[in-house]
């Protein structure tokens, strides 16, 4: 009697990428890997920086431009447990405050102040054409939030 064969699982990634002309477009990546069941599953995203990423996402999703709305946004901001993104957010908030008067002014301010966080951190920033190609036209960027090296 013969050993049956492992079977072979294909798991494919996806990402979120803007073509040359600028239009947001899902492309497949490399296939992901596949743990075997005796060995330790692979290193999750850190919470904290998960947690960020959904932060900004709702910013970024609302259409609004409520004052207390953003003093509810500001609870999922992560804090505590050696994080300083809750207090890095506040000292940044000193030099680029939300802009109230309309929707698209508090969308780019909000998108002001997320390039001065990534700036801070030394990561990529958006120009606010991309931005309202991610988020507005495409409604949300539903990959932006969860990518490992997303900065939106």
């Amino acid at each position: 009697m013969t050993a049956p064969s492992d079977p072979v699982i294909r798991v494919t990634g996806w990402k979120t990428t803007t073509s040359t002309s600028g239009t947001p477009q899902v492309v497949e990546t490399a296939p992901l890997p596949v743990v075997a069941p005796d060995q330790p599953p692979p290193p999750q995203p850190d919470p904290t920086v998960l947690a960020g990423r959904r932060a900004w996402s709702l910013l970024h999703r609302y259409r609004g431009c409520d004052p207390q709305w953003v003093e509810l946004w500001e609870y999922f901001i992560p804090a505590g447990g050696g994080c300083s993104c809750k207090a890095g957010y506040k000292e940044i908030l000193k030099d680029h405050p939300f802009d109230y008067s309309s929707p698209a002014a508090f969308f780019a301010s909000g998108f002001a102040l997320h390039n001065a966080v990534n700036r801070k951190l030394g990561k990529p920033e958006l120009t606010l054409e991309d931005a309202r190609k991610l988020w507005i036209e495409t409604q949300g960027g539903d990959n932006a939030s969860t990518e490992p090296n997303a900065s939106p």
